[in-house]
């Protein structure tokens, strides 16, 4: 076999991103530190074939070069990756050894932006390349030297859970990560925790504890996903902010392995009569805990100044080795053990309500947890048919405040009723229209943000079309329009003169996209091509 050694010559800061590019690939190569030109030189020694040797020069080309070592990681694929790499190493490693001026903060300002206005995921690409790697350490490298500290948070997320990630290839990375996770004391903090208000608190209490940035997550479901725990003795949390008009205010937090029914809640907090517990919106959540939704965690019952939130602790969680929950903000998190959780409560004024979801009454089985059993109930004496509560009909009728059928008798009123009644739509003037409210539009939101997030991952980019089609254009794809043409909507009319030719509105989208697909793709290396759109389709089914 071949023998292959690489030697990579390189200007300080910056080589450290062609290290970590060999070190992703678990390749020994040899770097030594140069004023000169990028240079990566491979050596092969062959038993027959004799001695060859290859060289790259530039960023660039020793990027590339380092990055194809093995080719199934797939760290440079496509040109998108030579040019960002391109990009910034023309104009974020000259600032690395220039003096420092106000046009290089502006540089550094500037390429900051154009990272804030190309991210639609949480990497470059659509993937982790050497695009991510490259850039976020140059950058880093620029920013810190200029001392350039406010970014968008979508690049400062992005920055700080990249470098977090790649800190244990490199020691340089590791000091622009801010030394990782650390025990307390601000000089172990990611420097983005630096000024958190939570970790101020830890420090201030004397309490050990480890805080780390991540990927950005709204649910627990998408940190259990995304941000792997070391061992099954370790637990992220479940946060959940209710109200109850009579009981108060109430933030449960439990294992993201429990399950909590809601519905005995009251039971297990022993609180008398009618309990109806409601998830608290946003607005309020900011207001008692200073917090946002996706950011919440035990730490925040801080901020209850007015001593008014009950924190309930799920019982489980002291089982584990250590708890990790969010400082106040949704990338990054905080590890501890459950007897420094309780100090930190202890210390802060606070006594949660321990529970034990997994007992009968929690999971909703039987028993009410030492409830006196209830009295056999007497058989009931027959009765003549019922009759009907006239008055309470009328009144029913006369709020519309409930529902009006019911699913069994009349399905299509039933719908319409919980639809309108439960504020998710309402209806326009035109039939056949209708107004999506907040309710409805928030799980379109979700739905929609799912899907991005699920074919960004196949490298699907999203995009936009025209609203109007051309009579010609539509015309070409006869077939295709055929089945819906008596429902095409046309315009005709533009103010008070008619059009020269009528101008159909979308019914499809294809017979708008096809066209410039063929302008295009020239040939198979302009493919794969792919591409979404989030549209309206109009057809004519209205009736008035």
């Amino acid at each position: 076999m071949p023998l292959v050694s690489y030697s990579c010559s390189a200007p300080e800061p910056a080589i450290a991103a062609l290290e970590v590019l060999a070190k992703l690939q678990d390749v020994e190569v040899s770097f030594s530190s140069s004023d000169a030109t990028p240079s990566l030189k491979a050596v092969t020694e062959h038993p027959i074939l004799g001695t060859t040797t290859t060289e790259s020069s530039a960023w660039v080309g020793c990027a590339r070069s380092l990055s194809q070592l093995v080719p199934s990681l797939g760290l440079w694929e496509n040109a998108q990756v030579e040019s960002w790499v391109e990009s910034a190493s023309n104009n974020l490693i000259p600032v690395l050894s220039a003096d420092v001026s106000d046009d290089l903060v502006k540089v550094v300002n500037d390429f900051a932006t154009k990272i804030d206005g190309s991210l639609s995921g949480e990497y470059l690409t659509g993937k982790l390349s050497a695009a991510d790697i490259c850039v976020v350490i140059w950058l880093a490298q620029a920013m810190e030297k200029c001392g350039v500290s406010e970014v968008s948070e979508k690049v400062s997320s992005w920055k700080s859970s990249l470098l977090a990630a790649l800190k244990p290839y490199s020691g340089a990375v590791a000091k622009l990560a801010g030394g990782g996770a650390a025990s307390s004391g601000a000089g172990g903090v990611p420097a983005d925790l630096a000024d958190n208000a939570l970790i101020a608190k830890l420090n201030d209490f004397g309490l050990e504890y480890e805080a780390y940035m991540h990927t950005l997550c709204m649910t627990a479901e998408e940190l259990v996903e995304n941000v792997k725990l070391p061992s099954e003795k370790e637990t992220h949390t479940k946060n959940l902010f209710f109200k109850d008009k009579k009981h108060g205010l109430f933030l449960v937090v439990h294992a993201t392995a429990t399950t909590m029914n809601t519905k005995q809640l009251g039971k297990l907090l022993n609180l008398d009569g009618k309990v109806n517990m409601r998830l608290a919106d946003a607005a309020f959540l900011d207001e008692k805990l200073k917090v946002k939704p996706g950011c919440v965690g035990p730490l925040c019952i801080v901020n209850d100044e007015s001593k008014e939130v009950k924190l309930v602790l799920d019982e489980a969680l002291m089982s584990y080795d250590y708890i990790h929950s969010h400082p106040l903000r949704n990338d990054a998190s905080v590890k501890m053990t459950p007897a420094a959780l309780q100090e930190y409560l202890s210390k802060a004024g606070i006594e949660p309500a321990v529970v034990d979801f997994s007992s009968e009454s929690a999971a909703g089985g039987g028993g009410g947890g030492g409830d006196k059993p209830k009295p056999t109930a007497k058989p009931k004496e027959a009765k003549g048919p019922k009759k009907e509560n006239k008055d309470k009909k009328k009144n029913k009728e006369g709020t519309k405040l409930a529902l009006q059928w019911k699913k069994d008798e009349n399905f299509p009123q039933w719908y319409t009723d919980v639809i309108t009644l439960s504020e998710m739509i309402s209806y326009y003037d035109i039939s056949g229209c209708y107004i999506l409210r907040p309710w409805s539009y928030k799980i379109w939101d979700l739905i929609q943000n799912w899907f991005n997030g699920e074919i960004e991952k196949l490298g699907v980019e999203n995009c936009y079309f025209p609203l109007f089609v051309s009579q010609d254009r539509l015309e070409k794809e006869k077939d295709h329009v055929e089945g819906f043409a008596p429902e095409v909507a046309w315009v005709t009319k533009s103010g008070d003169g008619e059009l020269a030719k009528p101008i159909a509105i979308r019914p499809t989208s294809e017979t708008i996209m096809y066209p410039a697909f063929s302008d295009w793709i020239k040939s198979h290396r302009d493919l794969p091509l792919k591409l979404n759109q989030w549209s309206n389709v109009v057809r004519w089914e209205f009736k008035f």
